[in-house]
């Protein structure tokens, strides 16, 4: 009787390995798209609560303005009739002229807002309660704006102040 060597070959077939390339490369991408969606979330959650601080600090200001000048509210002397203002953020006591006009026209045009971190456009907006401006009282909406994480749109965010002398 001979001896007959048989041997066996093990292993994986060119096919199986590149099935296992293409499940590995797909888990890999769904992973990227994951973690990437989640930044943007994070980073949009982010911008939104520094704006929110900001315009909250815009307010705040702005009830210690009426508190201290309450015999001449936000009116010609500060702030011409109903125009659109903020106040600096780099120097709370300094309040800004807004162009109504410009700001309409070109609402992304840092030149017509108060910028604040070189991202977030202030806005302190009048609407009076009587007559033609807001030292008989006014509704006060105060807004901060800027482009969005995605870089496809604008985010914002207001609150509203109600002053009644």
């Amino acid at each position: 009787m001979k001896n007959v060597l048989v041997l066996k070959q093990a292993g994986d077939t060119i096919v199986e390995v590149l099935v296992v390339l293409a499940v590995v490369g797909s888990a890999l991408s769904i992973s990227y798209a994951i973690a990437n969606h989640s930044l943007v979330g994070v980073r949009q959650s982010h911008e939104h609560s520094e704006a929110l601080q900001l315009v909250q600090g815009q307010l705040e200001e702005l009830r210690a303005y009426v508190a201290s000048n309450s015999s001449q509210i936000i009116n010609a002397s500060a702030v011409v009739g109903t125009a659109d203002f903020c106040f600096d953020p780099a120097d709370a006591t300094t309040i800004n002229l807004i162009n109504s006009a410009d700001l309409q026209d070109s609402p992304n045009d840092t030149a017509n807002h108060c910028q604040a971190d070189n991202l977030y456009n202030l806005d302190i907006i009048c609407k009076p309660l009587s007559g033609s401006d807001c030292t008989s009282g006014g509704t006060y909406t105060v807004q901060a704006g800027w482009a969005n994480a995605t870089g496809d749109g604008q985010d914002n965010v207001s609150l509203v102040y109600r002053y009644y002398p």
